[in-house]
């Protein structure tokens, strides 16, 4: 008899997962990947496309060509519910596709509950449809006139908002193309907290914000966006309210968990995300799993990071093999510290090992190199953007 499984959504563990399948797969399984887009971003590439590092295709996971690589069925679709009780999944075109083994590695959506903030805000997750919306910001600069500079907020004081003003600064002033050499931006980064990044070592800190300091990029620390209108966000800091300029606002803040799940009876944590145990398994329904940023596990609070969701495509991948099979599964042990190599634009970067306090605090071209090798290594397994 016939197996359906289905994977919702595009992410590192999916990625990984049928990789893996392709490599071993099950008779009498049929394999389906439903996804709103056909390329999938490696989240710590993001960066360096940016700053123009890398194209497009170095950047992105070929999805149809993996799942022909699996011989697996590409759906390209948005899943707006799940009916645990008749097993089956709704897209958005109208489609509802039964299972018997189902996977959630949907990502995580723009915390937008700040009023404005979803009109007037480019969301930088779902890391897919931010690109495009980069290359419009770039269309626009081309086109615009006059001397007054641009100004230009990230509003996020973590990893991603440092990571990505920087890149945003070297492309526009440093590798820029001709045509925009003449077009004057200025950079503000607004946070809630202080410190930058927020929860890293004080030692990288001071070397980030020295990199600020001589970029002249501007940081507004203890600052909480209140409001963000057309040409400005309102905020509340140090100085009470006051309004910032932002001809383009990028909000890197804590993202958020799709509706569905939880609205299709899902256990999830206060936040909307899928609560799952040991073995990446639903709390009320064994034959639904979800990883990366969808997922909370029981026990353990985790930074949402690609890290994680890279380790668990291994053991996604067995766990779904031994479900269909009826064998034992494997648990999940988030790693207690991991290595978090950032990139400041130039091809320089910093390391440091979050959750251990003992590991040096890394900087220089070197990190940089070291960050690229890794990531490269990691694509080299899939089909990229181009479907190659």
């Amino acid at each position: 008899m016939t197996q359906k499984l289905l994977l919702i959504g595009g992410g590192h563990s999916h990625a990984i997962a049928l990789n893996l399948w392709a490599k071993q797969p099950l008779p009498d399984v049929e394999v389906t990947l439903i996804s709103p887009q056909q390329l999938t971003p490696y989240s710590g590439m993001l960066p360096g496309l940016v700053a123009g590092h890398y194209t497009l295709a170095q950047t992105h996971i070929h999805l149809p060509a993996l799942c022909r690589k699996a011989n697996a069925r590409f759906i390209e679709d948005c899943v707006t519910g799940i009916d645990t009780q008749a097993q089956n999944v709704v897209t958005a075109s109208g489609q509802t596709l039964a299972y018997d083994r189902v996977s959630i590695n949907c990502g995580i959506t723009p915390a937008t509950a700040v009023p404005g903030a979803a009109q007037f805000a480019i969301g930088v997750k779902p890391i897919a449809e931010f690109y495009p919306r980069w290359q419009s910001l770039l269309k626009q600069l081309e086109a615009r006139q006059g001397s007054t500079p641009f100004q230009l907020l990230v509003v996020g004081g973590g990893a991603a908002g440092v990571e990505l003003i920087l890149a945003m600064h070297h492309y526009l002033t440093r590798s820029q193309p001709q045509h925009l050499s003449q077009q004057p931006v200025e950079f503000t980064l607004i946070q809630s907290g202080k410190g930058l990044p927020e929860g890293y070592p004080q030692r990288l800190q001071h070397k980030v914000q020295q990199t600020f300091a001589d970029k002249g990029i501007r940081v507004l620390t203890d600052s909480r966006v209140t409001r963000v209108e057309q040409d400005q966000v309102i905020i509340n800091g140090t100085k009470a309210q006051q309004a910032i300029a932002g001809d383009a606002v990028f909000w890197c803040t804590q993202a958020g968990a799709a509706d569905w799940p939880q609205a299709s009876g899902l256990i999830t944590d206060k936040q909307g995300f899928i609560r799952v145990n040991q073995h990446l398994q639903s709390l009320n329904a064994t034959n639904v799993f979800a990883c990366g940023d969808i997922a909370s596990q029981e026990s353990f609070s985790t930074p949402k990071a690609g890290v994680f969701a890279v380790r668990q495509g291994p053991l996604l991948f067995h766990n779904l093999h031994a479900s269909l099979q009826g064998k034992p599964l494997q648990s999940f042990q988030p790693q207690a510290a991991y290595l978090s190599l950032l990139a400041a634009g130039d091809r320089y970067g910093w390391g440091c090992r979050i959750g251990q306090g003992l590991f040096p605090t890394l900087s220089g071209h070197w990190v940089w190199r070291w960050k690229d090798r890794i990531d490269r290594r990691f694509m080299a397994q899939f089909p990229n953007g181009n479907g190659i």
